[in-house]
């Protein structure tokens, strides 16, 4: 490596990866942030939550249809649903 390339690779090593806008942030509002990062928070938290939502709505009208076949079904239903559900969740963790 010659020394103009370790000195180009030494420059791009000091660029910061993330932009810094600790500045104009500072001069904003404080519900104006708090709206801000919420709406950051609910671009990650918002499938997440829709997938537990539905997750949970699927075993319980799974259930409800299983229940009108009889008990055995209905137990049955409910083992094999709490097994998916859970190797759902544990995956996801």
């Amino acid at each position: 490596m010659s020394k103009v390339e370790a000195s180009e690779a030494l420059v791009e090593a000091k660029v910061p990866l993330l932009k810094n806008n600790i500045d104009e942030h500072e001069n904003e509002v404080l519900g104006r942030r708090v709206w801000n990062e919420s709406k950051k928070l609910w671009h990650i938290a918002g499938p997440a939550i829709f997938n537990r939502v539905s997750n949970y709505s699927m075993l319980v009208i799974t259930q409800v249809f299983a229940g009108h076949l009889g008990d055995m079904e209905l137990a049955a239903t409910s083992i094999a649903m709490n097994l998916i559900l859970g190797l759902d969740l544990g995956i996801m963790k």
